[in-house]
């Protein structure tokens, strides 16, 4: 075959790709994951280093890729190599365990020719995939006692592997993905009745024996964070006041007065929206707001149309996942809840939660396809 008549072939099946995906998913991720890149641009002037810009930038071609290779994949096949994919999560996640690098006091990173590599968050799709197909295959039979119980094995073992590992923002985010699918999966409301009672003796046997001092604190400063303006409370304060700063239009693009004199801890991850709204302000926080909010709604759109209960739990999996971030992430820039260490999705610096991210929208337009373009 010569060059001839490759180019045409090759044009068609990106002008059949084109066609059949989802436009707005893509291009809602790409604007954002730009968008993305500028913040932390200007988020580490001050380092007047630029390998947060060029890790980021990598990450976001690279998880662009990932994002067509799984929107390309007929969604069906995840669920028949549903095991194999549940098993790989574990095995990936219990790998991490062993031979993890300790990096701010959490065993979830691990180190490849020398690049850093958070598992937990690609291993986040692999639940969503495994936990889609075991939802589905137990059907109208969700609330029996047995599927019941295998069911939120299925969902612990996972935040136990990843909470064992220091990490309790991620540990958090796959509870809530879980609960999620639950919901729509239609579990009984007398099981979330159950669990919600459990909460308080839950919550205490947490504070006893499980939670440590550092973490308390971080959720003692949320009602208070003068408590300890100095340790647990300072990047709260900082945060807050960076965001109040900016007002209606920000100060500026690279002109945030606390931003580029690298007065907000972790200002490029955890903290990314005090940044933007310290630079950008009201409306170009509202701006970002509309740009996730409106991606989310398409997820949950896509869901609706699903030709299967599969494809919709792998959407509302992915948007879950989305939405527990974003709104976690925001929230501990506005002082309303603790700072757990969760990025907020294409914005926050982060090349492992980038590739989940786009992952999971290459997951959703998969099922908005509901064929590969090689049918």
């Amino acid at each position: 075959m010569n060059f001839g008549e490759i180019m045409p072939k090759l044009f068609k099946s990106i002008y059949t790709y084109l066609k059949e995906t989802d436009k707005f998913l893509l291009v809602c991720s790409v604007l954002c994951a730009v968008a993305g890149i500028m913040i932390i641009n200007s988020a580490t002037l001050i380092s007047g280093s630029k390998h947060d810009v060029i890790t980021q930038t990598i990450a976001v071609a690279a998880g662009i890729v990932l994002m067509i290779v799984l929107s390309v994949i007929a969604y069906p096949a995840w669920s028949q190599a549903s095991k194999l994919v549940f098993a790989a999560g574990l095995l990936i996640l219990i790998f991490t365990l062993i031979f993890a690098t300790t990096i701010n006091g959490s065993r979830s990173w691990i180190k490849i020719f020398g690049i850093s590599i958070q598992p937990s968050e690609i291993v986040k799709l692999c639940f969503i995939l495994s936990f889609a197909a075991h939802l589905s295959a137990v059907d109208e039979n969700i609330n029996r006692i047995t599927n019941v119980l295998l069911l939120s094995g299925h969902v612990l073992i996972y935040v136990l592997l990843v909470y064992l590992q220091g990490d309790m923002g991620s540990a958090l985010v796959y509870l809530v993905i879980g609960l999620a699918m639950f919901l729509i999966a239609g579990l009984s409301w007398k099981y979330f009745l159950a669990l919600g009672v459990a909460i308080v003796p839950i919550g205490f046997l947490l504070y006893k024996f499980v939670l440590s001092d550092y973490q308390i604190n971080r959720i003692l400063v949320i009602f208070n964070p003068e408590l300890d303006p100095l340790n647990y409370g300072w990047q709260t304060i900082r945060s807050v006041t960076a965001i109040g700063s900016g007002k209606l239009t920000g100060q500026g693009y690279a002109s945030g007065l606390m931003t580029q004199r690298g007065l907000i801890p972790s200002i490029e991850n955890d903290s990314i929206f005090a940044a933007i709204g310290e630079e950008l302000g009201f409306i170009g926080s509202v701006v970002v707001l509309l740009l996730l909010t409106a991606l989310l709604m398409r997820i949950l759109r896509v869901s609706t149309k699903s030709r299967d209960a599969n494809g919709a739990y792998i959407c509302i999996g992915v948007f879950a996942m989305l939405a527990f971030q974003m709104m976690e992430n925001i929230g501990m820039s506005l002082g309303l809840l603790p700072i757990i260490g969760i990025t907020l999705p294409f914005f926050s610096a982060g090349g492992s939660s980038m590739l989940a991210v786009f992952g999971g929208i290459g997951l959703v337009m998969s099922v908005h396809r509901g064929k590969t373009m090689f049918d």
